[in-house]
Order: C-alpha cells, then structure tokens, then sequence
C-alpha cells in the first residue's frame, strides 16, 4: 500500500465479529430502500435507465464483472450510482 502512496488498512474492525458487522450492514429500510429507487427510476432519463438495467441484468444472473460510468459533470453519473445501490 505505501508503495502506491496509500495509507494503511486500519484496523478498528479487529475485535469485532465477522457476523457483527453483517448485522449491522443489513440494518436498513427496504421499504424505504424500493421508494427511494421506485422513484429515481421514474426520474432517469433512457440513458441512466440502460446503465442500471445493465448492470442489474449482468448482478441478477451471476455474471458480475467490472462496470465504468462515463461521462462529464453534472451527466448524473452520482444519481445513477445511488440508484443502483438503493
């Protein structure tokens, strides 16, 4: 890592337990979670709408891999990225 010039892995998750932090990664709002998605949705343009269908289509049948979001300030590349993480 220093060799890249970055820091070092902190170690502040040490004395938890593996499960600890899984349940406190999954407390959070479904519901809230599907509106906040059902109505980014409905405000994407087509362009936005294809990038999350992508990428969600390749998640949902297992295949993975590595997804760039391209594109000049203020395209809604933030937008997209919060959307597909609702």
């Amino acid at each position: 890592m220093e060799e890249l010039g970055l820091p070092n892995a902190s170690r502040s998750f040490a004395g938890q337990t593996g499960r600890q932090l899984l349940d406190d990664e999954r407390q959070f709002d479904h519901d809230a979670l599907r509106r906040e998605y059902d109505l980014g949705w409905a405000q994407a343009n087509g362009d936005q709408q294809t990038a999350i269908s992508t990428v969600t289509r390749a998640l949902g049948n297992n295949h993975g891999g590595l997804f760039f979001l391209d594109g000049p300030g203020g395209t809604g590349k933030t937008f997209v990225e919060r959307l597909m993480l609702a």
